[in-house]
């Protein structure tokens, strides 16, 4: 049987306050338990499939772009939903505006991330769910298999040469100063 790979190429998978699974929300009927983990990234980020199967369109008002993966049971035994997305990637789009559904391979690239929908800031809303079950799972207790990511983490190289910028400015204005 599959097991998952995480959705972005990102070393720190930091989860917003409030937006833990399981922590209890207001909703529109009352208090609601979240069943998923909101990671706060940037917009534009790559995001990644983390099971095979078939891919669906879930864009609506609260959820903005989003995509949903059911696994198939001979393969994959979950489905995991991704939501604020800021684009599909445009080629699944095409297909699901043909067909209404993709065939999706883990570690394949379906979207991006964004800060649609009822959004409190760019994240990723991720959850996942036992197929055979219909229960939802915590997404930071899964035993995820280590995967080779397609391409360059451009954020982390932006960040770090941001980084080594800053400290060579720093380090000039510092030696200015003391010339004075």
């Amino acid at each position: 049987m599959e097991r998952l790979i995480r959705p972005l190429n990102i070393d720190n998978y930091i989860i917003s306050p409030g937006g833990r699974f399981d922590s209890v929300r207001p909703g529109p009927n009352g208090l609601i338990r979240h069943q998923a983990n909101d990671y706060p990234v940037q917009i534009g980020l790559p995001i990644y499939a983390s099971n095979t199967g078939f891919l669906y369109d879930i864009t609506n008002s609260s959820c903005g772009i989003g995509v949903k993966i059911m696994g198939d049971k001979q393969i994959s035994n979950f489905q995991t939903a991704y939501c604020h997305l800021s684009a599909i990637k445009p080629e699944i789009l095409k297909e699901l505006n043909t067909t209404g559904v993709y065939e999706v391979n883990q570690g394949e690239i379906i979207g991006f991330t964004g800060n649609t929908g009822n959004s409190t800031g760019p994240h990723l809303h991720y959850k996942i769910r036992d197929v055979s079950t219909g229960i939802p799972l915590d997404p930071e207790k899964q035993n995820y298999k280590r995967f080779n990511y397609a391409g360059p983490n451009w954020f982390g190289i932006f960040f770090g040469l941001f980084s080594v910028l800053a400290l060579i400015h720093a380090y000039n204005d510092e030696k200015r100063r003391a010339k004075k």
